[in-house]
């Protein structure tokens, strides 16, 4: 059992890469459907980030929503940057 255990996650990350390698190749034809991939991969990880630095201010900060503000502010800035600077 304990064997098992042991070998579930580098057989489950080995076999979810050549799925996502295969996946790839066969949208490579269309890369619309890539590109929405993707963006919504990009969105996901966003908002992932952001519920862990919300986590994170709510530990130190309390329920303050100025500092909830400024985490969105920093967020946009950082975006607005990237996009006109480049």
């Amino acid at each position: 059992m304990r064997t098992l255990l042991v070998l579930l996650p580098p057989v489950a990350l080995t076999l979810s890469g050549l799925l996502g390698t295969e996946m790839g190749d066969a949208l490579e034809a269309n890369p619309s459907v890539f590109a929405g991939f993707i963006g919504f991969s990009v969105v996901c990880l966003l908002f992932l980030v952001t519920h862990e630095l919300l986590a994170e201010a709510r530990e130190v900060g309390g329920e303050d929503a100025f500092i909830n503000a400024m985490l969105f502010a920093g967020l946009l800035g950082g975006i607005l940057l990237s996009t006109f600077v480049g």
